[in-house]
């Protein structure tokens, strides 16, 4: 009977430590998971703010450019579109300029920017 008890007890601590490791273990991943989703939305919001940073320098710079090839930009009617939308934009704080950006992108392969120059 001793020697069953012996087992028992023998069993009974194995298993509690091996039920306490998989608790760590089980904590550790959980910390190593929040950890990446909050490393993960600060990677998001820094790409968000140099999305917004070079999108405003695209418009600077289009705008610029649109200015030194006037010739260009009147033979082409959506790239006249296209710069008024950009100052306005711009002049607005360039809300809403990528929707226009990319609306008239895709209408431009046709139109080659580089014909004029």
């Amino acid at each position: 009977m001793k020697s069953k008890l012996s087992k028992f007890l023998k069993h009974r601590q194995i298993l509690t430590s091996n039920y306490e490791e998989a608790e760590t273990e089980i904590r550790r991943l959980d910390d190593i998971f929040h950890e990446t989703v909050e490393l993960v939305l600060q990677v998001s919001l820094w790409k968000s703010i140099y999305v917004g940073i070079f999108i405003n320098f695209v418009i600077i710079t289009l705008i610029q450019t649109f200015s030194t090839v006037p010739d260009v930009i009147k033979a082409h009617p959506k790239l006249q579109q296209l710069q008024k939308s950009l100052e306005v934009s711009y002049s607005g704080g360039g809300k809403g300029i990528q929707k226009e950006i990319y609306n008239v992108t895709l209408q431009t392969d046709k139109v080659s920017i580089n014909q004029g120059l």
